[in-house]
Order: C-alpha cells, then sequence, then structure tokens
C-alpha cells in the first residue's frame, strides 16, 4: 500500500534539477558581478595612474594675430615638450613673425621703394594645466625667448633685371611672453585652444643713414613688444579626455 504523502521519484528529480539550476544560475549572476566590479576597479585604477604618473609628449603647432613695428603682423610657429603628471608641461618653442610691405619714403630710392619688418624668436616653453580631465580648461603658458627682428627692403636690381630682398638693419632682443589659454580635450590625443598672450621685450634699435640724414628710426624700441591672440592644435597622448 503506497503511502498518500510520498513524494514520486519523478518529481523529486524535478525539483533537484530546479534547484541546481537556481544555485548555478546564482553564483553565475554572483561571478558576473564581481567580475564587472574587478573590471570597473581595474579601469579606475588604469586612469589614476595614467593621472598622477605619466610622463607624455606634447607636440603643437600655433599661429597668431599680433602687431610689429605697430602694424598688424602674424606669427606661425611650433611648441613642445615633457607633460609631467598632466599638469605642468616643460619644453622648448619656436617662431617667425612678418608683416607686410609698405613703402617708406624717408629712406625710399627709385628702387628700394617696398619694406617691412621680421623676424622670429626662439627658447624655453612652459604650461601650466588647470584641470587637465574637464573637457574644458584653462592652460597658463609662458615663453622665456631670444630673438631677433630685420627690416627688410624688397628692391629692384637693374644688372640683373631681377627683384631681392635684402636686410635695411636688424636688431636681437630678448622677451618673456606669460598668456592664458582656453582648452578643449577632443580626445586622448588631440587638443584644440584659444589663447591671448602679451610678449615683453628688451628695447630694440634699428636705423638708417641716407645722404644728410643719419639714424633714421625704422622700428621704435617696443616694436616687437605687442599684443597677441591665436589658436593651436596639439597632439600627443594626454589620457585625459572627458569620461
Amino acid at each position: 500500500m503506497k503511502n498518500e504523502n510520498s513524494i514520486s521519484p519523478k518529481l523529486l528529480n524535478k525539483g533537484m534539477c530546479l534547484k541546481n539550476i537556481i544555485i548555478i544560475f546564482s553564483l553565475f549572476m554572483i561571478n558576473t558581478a564581481n567580475s564587472q566590479s574587478l573590471l570597473k576597479l581595474s579601469e579606475q585604477i588604469r586612469r589614476e595612474t595614467t593621472r598622477q604618473n605619466d610622463r607624455n609628449i606634447e607636440l603643437s603647432f600655433f599661429t597668431n594675430y599680433t602687431n610689429l613695428n605697430r602694424r598688424n603682423a602674424v606669427e606661425l610657429g611650433v611648441k613642445g615638450g615633457i607633460i609631467l603628471r598632466n599638469r605642468f608641461l616643460i619644453g622648448a618653442n619656436g617662431s617667425f613673425f612678418i608683416n607686410s610691405f609698405i613703402s617708406n619714403p624717408e629712406i625710399a630710392t627709385a628702387y628700394i621703394n617696398e619694406f617691412n619688418t621680421e623676424g622670429g624668436v626662439g627658447g624655453l616653453y612652459f604650461e601650466w594645466i588647470i584641470f587637465p580631465h574637464k573637457k574644458y580648461h584653462f592652460t597658463i603658458p609662458l615663453f622665456a625667448n631670444v630673438g631677433m627682428v630685420y627690416y627688410m627692403n624688397n628692391s629692384y636690381d637693374l644688372s640683373v633685371g631681377a627683384w631681392f630682398l635684402r636686410e635695411i638693419s636688424s636688431d636681437n632682443f630678448k622677451s618673456l611672453q606669460p598668456g592664458i589659454e582656453f582648452e578643449i580635450n577632443m580626445s586622448d590625443y588631440f587638443r584644440f585652444a584659444f589663447g591671448m598672450y602679451y610678449r615683453f621685450t628688451t628695447p630694440v634699435t634699428l636705423n638708417f643713414s641716407k645722404d644728410d640724414k643719419t639714424n633714421i628710426q625704422l622700428i621704435p624700441p617696443d616694436g616687437v613688444q605687442s599684443l597677441g591672440l591665436g589658436m593651436s592644435v596639439k597632439v600627443g597622448y594626454f589620457g585625459t579626455s572627458s569620461r
């Protein structure tokens, strides 16, 4: 006689299978959650290591609208260096600036009547990066340079029937150029910046002697000192794009 309270073997086996499935599924979910937590922790550690310890290299190409010899001028240059802890850059820079040709009746002759001012600087470059891990942030650059400025003329040589660019006068100077930049992290490898700068310089002396006139001043002593507005394209590995 069968016991009415007994459980059939088939039903018991089904119950055991269901129990095992639930246990296996629970272990799988726990393991998946732990794996995801470990991956997140690993990523956080990697990001923090990048933020604190990396010494990355940056190369930047820039152009500025500036003033030279009391006239509008364009400056083109390159700068770059090593970024320490993603917050401070130390490196070097070099640039060339030029304005357009104009006439100068004081020193013009029949064949020398077009003149312009041009020059270049080079030296050390420093940059403080404020909140580098934010997509939009500011930097404070500082250029410490030495340079040369030239007063040039574009003249026609009758003997060969061609135009030639000749130096009328030149001088060297030292400059210190602080600034501020608004910078955008486009990716881990690319940044774009807009900046404003002011170049302080030592005085320059560019004179010219013609006929009975001596020491005609070609450029004021502070003729290279000026405000500049520009933009930069920066490439490197920053590891600081907005997350």
